[in-house]
């Protein structure tokens, strides 16, 4: 059985795209790195003066240069520098993942795109790394290592010129059933099914208190969706629970089968108040939890169950964010952030009911 234990960290700077190795870090003292789903992950890097790379350092660039780190001699992080900092007596480089770069490119031009949702994503992306001023190579690198599994969602949305970055349109694109996360370099655009399921984890696995919580402010019988010139709506009076209504607003909805696509969707997810394993956000894992670090890539299904309150519950979480953190004097933490399973599938933020 995997176990997720303790590793040995190594990291490097590289040309961008993971070029031409600029140098390897040595003398960290401090080192942190994640994985998030829907938006960018940090990674942070403090090197001090006894090494042998600071008079290699004074060449590192933001963007030019790429952060690269391992764990037990497996990649686990890459992207561009965005922040290094020099000291006197140390070195602090900042850096995000690949989703960096397209919160610097701009939408450029009016476009409505239609089709699955992955493929409106692709186009998107696509879009914002066509330089507008010349044939340029893609200095990103993400089109060359872009996994888009289709979402099986259609729709249609649209978007204008001058009014976003692409990487905050990616980030409303996935408010609904599309999801996407950067693994290294790798971008994976997938749909509401996790990516894959680990060994089931108990309390003994968390190293803080599980509670169990049931959501009944969560619950919707009858769905209204507002889109851009579109209404929908689905559900209706619970026969048990009664009517309990919610109004979801987006102007991204431009069409009639997106609307009533959305609104089922509500209802189907939230008919009954969910009884929901609540996992403290960051709760560190136990080193001998039956999960290894590869398999914690947010959009991965983790099965929590736990017998430590009055409800014993048995169900399945999402992972959306890993955070590991080494250190001289702690060694290295693993901490994760699990959401319910619907997690992969929410299509909107409602208003209405009692907050």
């Amino acid at each position: 059985m995997a176990e997720l234990g303790c590793g040995d960290h190594k990291a490097a700077i590289y040309d961008r795209c993971e070029g031409q190795k600029l140098v390897d870090l040595d003398d960290i003292t401090a080192l942190s790195w994640g994985r998030a789903l829907d938006t960018y992950s940090s990674a942070l890097v403090t090197v001090g003066r006894a090494g042998s790379c600071c008079d290699l350092l004074t060449n590192m660039r933001s963007w030019r240069h790429e952060l690269v780190i391992w764990r037990n001699n497996r990649q686990v992080w890459s992207g561009p520098i965005v922040r290094p900092v020099f000291g006197a007596g140390e070195t602090t480089i900042a850096a995000r993942d690949r989703w960096a770069w397209l919160d610097f490119r701009a939408v450029r031009a009016d476009m409505t795109l239609t089709g699955d949702l992955t493929d409106i994503a692709v186009k998107l992306i696509e879009h914002g790394l066509t330089h507008p001023d010349g044939d340029f190579d893609d200095e990103t690198c993400i089109l060359a290592f872009l996994e888009a599994i289709p979402s099986g969602v259609y729709g249609s949305r649209d978007f204008k010129a001058l009014q976003s970055m692409v990487g905050a349109e990616l980030r409303n694109l996935t408010r609904g059933p599309l999801n996407a996360t950067f693994l290294g370099r790798r971008l994976v655009l997938f749909g509401p099914k996790p990516l894959s399921r680990t060994a089931m984890l108990q309390d003994k696995d968390f190293m803080d208190e599980l509670t169990v919580v049931e959501d009944g402010l969560s619950a919707v019988t009858r769905a209204y969706v507002a889109g851009q010139t579109v209404t929908a709506t689905a559900g209706g009076t619970d026969p048990y629970y009664g009517l309990l209504e919610q109004i979801y607003q987006d102007q991204t909805v431009t069409t009639q089968f997106d609307a009533q696509t959305l609104a089922q969707a509500q209802v189907d997810t939230n008919r009954w108040p969910p009884l929901v394993i609540s996992v403290p956000d960051g709760v560190q894992l136990a080193p001998d939890a039956p999960v290894d670090i590869d398999e914690l890539v947010p959009g991965t299904e983790v099965p929590v169950w736990s017998s430590a309150t009055c409800r014993e519950v048995n169900q399945n979480l999402v992972l959306t964010k890993l955070d590991v953190t080494v250190s001289p004097d702690q060694g290295e933490r693993g901490a994760v952030t699990l959401a319910p399973g619907t997690a992969l599938s929410e299509q909107l933020t409602g208003s209405g009911g009692v907050g």
